[in-house]
């Protein structure tokens, strides 16, 4: 099993955490949202606005957190600095490596991390059966230790639903009777034990019954 640093010190103590606890919904939750918030604190992956106006004539107006509407010193336009894209690629494979090494390490079910080598899912199970992971955080921790809600985590967001789908579709048009699962973190309930001829299922892994599932469905 090949995670790179940090993510393999991140998942790893995090996983320490949850062997100590229940194995149970609650501690599926805290273990992922672990492995995201130190993510973000390892990157410095935070939300911050900026006042250009301000800038412009020599006052550092910046703040961590969502902008206002206007800036409090000068009330011009603020805009938005931190990086959306930065933020979704790292959590995304801090999501893809805290999946990995659960499945290893509590299941011994051993997956081959496709990655970046392909676009059309993230793992390989064996011939015929891939895995798409599409996780996020619902919320950052700023430094101050505030918790910054984030819009539509996981499988909630409409963009990361459709990408997750034309993959699906994509890569059964190539193997027709293969079988093609998404794990999130985050599932709305419209799709919740959804089935497509593309889609084999879509399993929320925070929730211990929903892993359970997906775990019996996939060693099928």
């Amino acid at each position: 099993m090949e995670i790179p640093d940090p993510y393999l010190n991140i998942v790893k103590a995090n996983y320490e955490g949850l062997e100590k606890r229940e194995f149970d919904s609650d501690s599926l939750s805290r273990y992922f949202r672990g492995c995201f918030d130190e993510t973000a604190s390892y990157y410095h992956i935070y939300d911050a606005w900026a006042c250009v106006e301000c800038l412009r004539v020599g006052t550092r107006t910046m703040e961590l957190g969502l902008k206002p509407q206007r800036c409090p010193r000068c009330s011009a336009p603020v805009f938005q600095i931190g990086t959306f894209q930065s933020r979704a690629s790292r959590m995304g494979k801090a999501f893809e490596f805290a999946f990995m090494y659960l499945m290893s390490s509590h299941f011994g079910i051993e997956l081959r991390h496709i990655g970046e080598k392909n676009k059309v899912f993230d793992f390989e199970y064996k011939d015929g059966v891939v895995i798409e992971a599409k996780g996020s955080p619902d919320y950052t921790v700023l430094p101050d230790g505030a918790h910054l809600r984030l819009k539509r985590a996981g499988m909630r967001r409409s963009d990361t639903k459709k990408k997750a789908f034309a993959n699906a579709e994509d890569w059964k048009r190539r193997l027709t009777k293969g079988r093609f699962y998404i794990v999130t973190n985050a599932n709305p309930s419209d799709l919740v034990e959804y089935q497509t001829d593309y889609v084999s299922g879509i399993y929320d892994i925070t929730k211990k019954n929903q892993l359970d599932d997906f775990v019996r469905a996939l060693t099928a």
